[in-house]
């Protein structure tokens, strides 16, 4: 069975990303219409492709198809936090990207590991 999931095309911390009541066979996480997207939703985004990445399950993650989307993932280090079985397509290739120091006001995603 292959499930596809549309990200809506605002991603805020007011939208929710669906997922499939039942474990699939294939997952498409389709981001194509990704108009917008806050830091919020950018994490949003990442806890979802990780929770989908689960043994025997094949998940695709279709990158957005608007460039400035495409571009503001790649600059978040998005990329870097995508679990590597899960098969991307259409991305923006992020080492294409000219990074300069900047003024520090977008600030890249970070893994943070808590232990108990």
């Amino acid at each position: 069975m292959v499930s596809i999931l549309k990200v809506p095309s605002q991603l805020t911390n007011l939208a929710l990303l669906p997922f499939p009541e039942e474990e699939p066979g294939t997952c498409e996480l389709d981001a194509r219409g990704l108009a917008f997207v806050d830091p919020a939703g950018l994490v949003q985004l990442v806890l979802a492709l990780n929770r989908l990445a689960r043994p025997g399950t094949k998940v695709r993650f279709l990158a957005p198809s608007k460039a400035s989307v495409g571009c503001y993932l790649a600059r978040m280090d998005f990329y870097d936090h995508v679990p590597p079985d899960i098969e991307v397509i259409g991305a923006v290739d992020p080492t294409s990207m000219a990074r300069s120091s900047g003024s520090g006001v977008l600030i890249p995603l970070k893994t943070f590991k808590t232990y108990t």
